[in-house]
């Protein structure tokens, strides 16, 4: 995304979301009256310290906001879609037998990489006190992160112990184990009644095995768990989007939008972000027609879908 100046940067706690809050109750006039002004007290103080205005990560099909923005000299630009997870189930079988009438193939699957993981004798759990393996679970993240980026993780040694010191249960720290040897980490954060995967990663010798890992860490138990402590939805993060789709996630489309004090500047960004938004467009209408997952319509706008 383009930028040349210093940019104040505004989004919601946790994952996409409305960054903006208002009292719960407003009719829709009164809303867009409230948004107006906030937005009017931040563009002043940016235009007076010369910055640019970022506002990151929201739902594009939030419509009333998405309206709110698009009647204000804001550039939009399009962020790679986001997938959620309703939790519709009370239990693990339940989420199964959901699965075997929307996407039997994966029902089968699940059940394979379940008992997979349980022949091949790797146990996952959720660390209470991480600062035991505080260092294997730093090599694994940061090995992983540079695996799949070619840059390091931007994450200190003793992340998962202060996330979990300063967190306490809203922290969940997975490990998958084998013979006492930790194999792989996946980290969610709650938030309200949501969880968020935040963190991934698998030990080098393990990523292309066959015991399940990569499936049984990063979906399979974080659902159970949240099926089975009543979480009302799963925020699972962008790619890979099938393997998220097949597993009941739904895929939405993300925005963010961009205020300039520099009305030149504004018309430099246009077209790189035009082209960017139409070809975003272009992807999310491929991938609608064959999976039918696009998220319509999504709740209003003090609903904030991130939990």
């Amino acid at each position: 995304m383009l930028q040349s100046r210093p940019t104040l940067v505004c989004g919601a706690q946790m994952a996409p979301g409305n960054p903006i809050l208002t009292r719960k109750g407003l009719s829709a006039e009164d809303y867009g009256i409230a948004v107006n002004r906030i937005l009017d007290a931040i563009e002043s103080h940016c235009r007076i310290n010369r910055w640019s205005l970022l506002f990151y990560a929201m739902f594009e099909t939030d419509r009333t906001l998405r309206s709110l923005f698009a009647n204000r000299p804001y550039l939009n630009a399009s962020n790679p879609p986001n997938t959620l997870l309703d939790i519709r189930w009370n239990s693990w079988q339940e989420y199964l037998n959901h699965l075997k009438v929307t996407h039997p193939a994966t029902e089968k699957s699940v059940r394979m990489q379940v008992n997979r993981g349980r022949r091949d004798g790797v146990t996952i759990e959720e660390l209470d006190d991480p600062s035991e393996f505080e260092s294997e679970i730093f090599r694994i993240l940061a090995e992983h992160f540079y695996r799949k980026n070619q840059t390091p993780i931007s994450i200190e040694p003793e992340f998962p112990t202060v996330l979990k010191k300063n967190l306490g249960d809203r922290a969940l720290i997975y490990v998958a184990k084998k013979n006492n040897r930790v194999i792989g980490v996946s980290t969610y954060v709650r938030h309200l009644t949501a969880m968020h995967w935040k963190f991934f990663g698998i030990a080098t010798d393990f990523v292309r095995s066959r015991n399940s890992v990569y499936f049984n860490l990063a979906f399979h138990h974080p659902i159970e768990q949240a099926c089975r402590e009543g979480c009302e939805r799963v925020i699972l993060g962008t790619m890979p989007y099938r393997v998220k789709v097949s597993r009941g996630a739904r895929l939405v489309p993300i925005s963010s939008w961009i205020w300039q004090p520099n009305h030149l500047l504004a018309s430099l960004h246009r077209v790189p972000l035009s082209y960017v938004a139409w070809r975003q467009k272009r992807y999310l209408k491929q991938f609608a027609d064959q999976n039918q997952v696009i998220a319509e319509p999504m709740p209003s706008p003090t609903d904030d879908p991130g939990g």
